[in-house]
């Protein structure tokens, strides 16, 4: 069997670097480690004392850059077939799924999806993804608390965020 040893994490500033040149946001690199969002990946980034990315973590996070989408299905079936259940999609395609395109009136059952309406939202209006994703996320943890959201729910919200920040009414 194979194993990690003598296994040195990636520094901050190699994982701040890996960001920039992805192009992506906390959340997605949040996604891509197996973490619940942004807030959590900026603990490997950053602060007083940030967290070391341990050796399964980062490999979960290379496996998404590297592997083919047959590769991924082929682990994602083994996966199952030990016994897990779960959902499991590429956050690069939902992305990039328009507002327009979107059944609006779906329920919301992620952080990850409440952000990648975010980033959408943010794309159509000019505004930066982090900015739409900090809106978003407590929006969906209070919305969570409240019995349930919808994709609609969330966009009047970021609606009614933009307006307010920019001095519309």
């Amino acid at each position: 069997m194979k194993a990690f040893h003598n296994y040195m994490p990636p520094s901050t500033a190699d994982l701040e670097r890996l960001k920039d040149e992805l192009g992506f946001t906390g959340n997605q690199m949040a996604e891509l480690a197996g973490l619940a969002d942004g807030r959590q990946w900026r603990k490997y980034t950053g602060g007083a004392a940030p967290r070391e990315m341990s050796a399964p973590m980062l490999f979960l996070l290379a496996a998404h850059l590297e592997l083919t989408a047959k590769e991924i299905a082929r682990v994602l079936d083994r996966m199952r077939k030990i016994g897990a259940d779960f959902e499991y999609f590429d956050v690069r395609e939902l992305d990039a799924t328009p507002l327009e395109s979107r059944d609006l009136d779906a329920v919301l059952f992620s952080a990850q999806d409440a952000n990648a309406i975010a980033r959408a939202f943010a794309r159509e209006h000019g505004v930066p993804e982090e900015r739409c994703e900090a809106w978003a996320e407590p929006w969906f943890a209070a919305a969570q608390n409240e019995g349930g959201c919808t994709e609609r729910h969330l966009v009047a919200w970021l609606e009614s965020k933009l307006q307010r920040s920019t001095g519309q009414r």
